[in-house]
């Protein structure tokens, strides 16, 4: 996650991105890079329990699709939440990689451009994603304008990630 890390490392911990990464094999992945406290991620081990859960949420015909990494066990403080805008131009190619991986690589960085902890793990949503897939390529396409509003409205009715993490 190269190209990324820079801007991670500004983020606030809990912050999250993704990643399209070239594999050696010429093949790409997504990664997803975790920003978090030094401290926390110490407190989690080498082998913390992790789960990654993607859904969707259809708000006022967008498609919005949260995912979530959970690292330790549940709690406000655990969700790291991103979105998947399946109609921004790198959007249907990163449900596309995330359906064909069989594991979900995550690296865990601090205040320091190399990950202070890599997990692999696997990745439990490669049929739900490819079902997805299909949902959103015969769902009628919206802007970008229309995806941000939709998340608007539905944090006026879901206010915090764990909210959201139940819904799906």
């Amino acid at each position: 996650m190269p190209d990324s890390v820079n801007s991670l490392l500004q983020m606030y911990p809990s912050s999250i991105i993704y990643e399209h990464v070239q594999r050696e094999d010429g093949s790409k992945e997504v990664v997803f890079g975790l920003r978090e406290e030094l401290k926390r991620i110490r407190q989690l081990g080498l082998a913390p329990e992790v789960e990654f859960r993607p859904g969707v949420i259809d708000e006022y015909f967008v498609m919005l699709m949260p995912v979530f990494i959970r690292l330790g066990p549940l709690s406000r403080e655990s969700l790291f939440l991103t979105w998947i805008n399946a109609h921004e131009p790198e959007g249907m190619e990163t449900l596309r990689l995330l359906a064909a991986q069989p594991a979900i690589r995550l690296e865990i960085y601090a205040e320091r451009a190399e990950p202070e902890l890599s997990l692999t793990i696997p990745n439990p949503d490669q049929q739900f994603l490819s079902n997805v897939i299909l949902d959103m390529e015969a769902a009628r396409p919206w802007t970008a304008q229309q995806f941000e509003t939709a998340k608007i409205l539905l944090f006026q009715r879901r206010p915090t990630a764990m909210d959201i993490w139940w819904s799906i």
